[in-house]
């Protein structure tokens, strides 16, 4: 995962922003236990059983043709940045960082062309361009500056 690529086996955990356990994103969620099995793991509902997350069957490949991308925006400060909202060039809406200005987004990888855009209220647009177009999980740190 922090090869720029989803987690194959889903052996990853780590803590979001609030100190909370998560599974780093998996690649073909719908086969994982499969090679799991192949491996000798066991399957991940079992493996995770002594961890506090949240785990259901998968019904889809939910990041199928998608990017994974994690940060922070912050003023000229360093101060982080509330509600900013993070879309496509289009304007569809893909996240807003969190109370403390952290954000976690799953976008399209259409966007790897164009760039994310960070509009925060008082605040100059910026369009984040991505620079390794092969990766599929990215973290940045995202600085806006006031109108």
């Amino acid at each position: 995962m922090f090869r720029e690529r989803f987690q194959f086996y889903g052996t990853q955990l780590g803590g979001d922003y609030a100190g909370n356990p998560i599974l780093w994103p998996v690649k073909d969620m719908l086969h994982l236990d499969v090679r799991r099995k192949a491996v000798g793991l066991s399957p991940l509902k079992e493996a995770l059983k002594d961890y506090p997350v949240s785990w259901s069957e998968p019904v889809c490949d939910s990041l199928a043709g998608k990017i994974v991308f994690y940060g922070l925006v912050s003023d000229s400060l360093g101060r982080g940045l509330p509600g900013v909202r993070i879309c496509e060039p289009s304007g569809k809406l893909t996240g807003k960082t969190d109370p403390q200005g952290y954000f976690r987004v799953w976008a399209n990888r259409r966007v790897l062309q164009k760039g994310l855009l960070f509009k925060g209220k008082g605040y100059h647009t910026f369009r984040y361009q991505f620079h390794n177009k092969k990766a599929e999980v990215f973290y940045d740190s995202i600085r806006l500056f006031k109108n």
